[in-house]
């Protein structure tokens, strides 16, 4: 059971981190709508049909927006366990595997374009950077040796890159205008949306599968129970200048325990639950970014490869 509270930690941590990149993301659609109409039904306590379709092509074009410019960010990703409905020695295990991993993810992005992006992570008390380049992973522990990514590797990237496309008409429900506000001093418009809990379960699970056979049991295992949005766009620019998601996960540990080749035994129906609140805010929409193709000295094409690579 050890071990797989252990991966129960590792996929908290991936499959909340995942999501809170979904919003930046490209529409398949656009539609040019001023938030006019559904502001003043905010503001005056009702929503109508025509108020919520304003605010939802508001949105749209908020992110595509934000993704035609180059930009930067900085995240931080909070993550709460509870494990207050598991016996008392299965919960101490799974708190301290949890704060081994780390329950806090700080992130900051360099966006040049969608196929060009830099991001690096603190995580655990460990620092990772990851440069996706013309359709290439790369990636770092410290910012000097750097892997290509390649083979089944590669494939995880490649799926946690269509995530971050995930258009947000589908991940969000429900968009509402909510007023104004601010963001670093600047005017805003203020959003409020709930998360679509099956493409955001479907979303993560399409990360995982690309880690191969457990990666998949491990997707079956996570359920994303709710969730909500609370985003901002710039006055000036109309881009999205800062996104915040809180989502409620739960983790089927007699799964977990199966798909780490573990005996389920008492832990089946068991459920491991977090809340994951991540706030991402632009720091620099419209900067001179440009991304330099790292030079990688080795290859890794495995799961396992990559792990060793950026622990070593």
């Amino acid at each position: 059971m050890r071990r797989a509270l252990a991966t129960a930690a590792i996929v908290i941590l991936g499959g909340a981190g995942a999501l809170a990149g979904c919003g930046d993301s490209t529409p398949t659609a656009t539609t040019e709508a001023p938030p006019t109409t559904a502001a003043t039904n905010a503001t005056t306590g009702t929503t109508s049909t025509s108020g919520q379709a304003d605010a939802t092509a508001a949105v749209s074009t908020a992110f595509a927006t934000l993704r035609g410019q180059s930009y930067t960010s900085t995240s931080i990703t909070e993550q709460e366990l509870d494990a207050s409905d598991l016996p008392a020695e299965i919960r101490d295990q799974a708190q301290q595997q949890a704060e081994q991993a780390g329950g806090t993810v700080k992130s900051s992005t360099r966006f040049e374009s969608p196929e060009r992006v830099e991001i690096t992570q603190e995580i655990g008390g460990r620092t990772q950077q990851i440069v996706l380049y013309d359709g290439t992973a790369y990636v770092s522990a410290d910012g000097t040796a750097w892997a290509e990514v390649t083979g089944e590797a590669a494939e995880a990237f490649s799926q946690a890159s269509s995530l971050a496309r995930l258009d947000p008409t589908v991940l969000f429900t429900d968009i509402t205008a909510d007023g104004t506000g601010a963001v670093d001093g600047k005017a805003a418009q203020q959003f409020t949306a709930g998360i679509n809990t099956a493409a955001a379960g479907d979303a993560v699970a399409s990360v995982t599968g690309g880690l191969g056979d457990l990666g998949a049991a491990l997707g079956k295992a996570v359920k994303i129970e709710k969730g909500s949005a609370v985003l901002m766009v710039d006055d000036a620019n109309g881009a999205i200048s800062e996104m915040q998601i809180s989502m409620q996960i739960a983790f089927d540990l007699g799964a977990i325990a199966a798909a780490s080749g573990e005996d389920a035994g008492d832990a089946t129906g068991m459920a491991l639950r977090i809340m994951s609140t991540s706030t991402e805010t632009i720091t620099d929409f419209g900067g001179d970014i440009t991304i330099e193709k790292p030079d990688a000295t080795t290859t890794v094409s495995t799961i396992v490869g990559l792990g060793e690579f950026l622990s070593a």
